[in-house]
């Protein structure tokens, strides 16, 4: 695992002498837990989330996500529990709260996020703030990326169904924001247009036909 801040890596485990994590992170502001999915490693997306007045951690495990897909499936847990354990240290030490942890996962790597946010939980900690889980795979995360810069690009519209919503059905119905920016409250299926290039920012923002729930 990866401390990223100004795109400077600094490794961290659960098992770092007390006080370390305190001089690592900016204090009183939110930590993100970003993990890659499977066949990928911890520079795919995490350092294109830096930001100024936030912390990102990378979960690297790429040299257990490059085997077979079952062989993959069956260290996910033992990832999870490490990222575990080193969140609940840093919650410990007083460097953040729970209510600023915010884990997302790509791919295979939303299960991992998943088991994370279960790991909290089982320790008697409460639900981590949010979770994200991102299986969607290659466009995935430009778009989640994209929606940082532009948290209003990605407007999805409530609805019953796919074809209510081919149908203009559900026009009018409550609107949420696909990305980084949804609301943790928001419930139900919603429904979005966008384009299916991924080449650059402003493709994301245009309409085409590839549709997501």
């Amino acid at each position: 695992m990866k401390k990223i801040k100004n795109l400077g890596g600094i490794d961290i485990t659960p098992d770092d002498k007390e006080g370390y994590f305190s001089k690592l992170f900016i204090p009183d502001s939110e930590i993100k837990f970003v993990t890659h999915g499977w066949t990928a490693d911890e520079k795919s997306i995490a350092y294109l989330l830096n930001e100024d007045d936030i912390n990102v951690v990378e979960i690297g495990w790429g040299s257990l996500s490059k085997n077979e897909y079952t062989m993959t499936t069956m260290v996910l847990k033992k990832v999870a529990h490490y990222v575990g354990k080193t969140i609940l240290k840093i919650l410990d030490e007083g460097v953040s709260e729970l209510e600023k942890i915010h884990v997302i996962g790509h791919s295979l790597g939303a299960h991992v996020a998943g088991l994370i946010g279960g790991y909290i939980k089982s320790a008697g900690r409460g639900l981590v703030a949010r979770v994200t889980a991102d299986c969607a795979h290659s466009k995935a995360y430009h778009w989640y990326i994209a929606s940082i810069h532009h948290s209003q690009a990605f407007s999805a519209v409530k609805c019953d169904s796919y074809m209510s919503y081919e149908l203009r059905k559900c026009e009018g119905n409550e609107v949420a924001y696909m990305g980084a920016n949804t609301s943790p409250s928001t419930r139900g299926c919603y429904y979005l247009t966008t384009n299916s290039t991924t080449s650059n920012e402003e493709a994301y923002i245009e309409t085409s036909t590839l549709s997501s729930q």
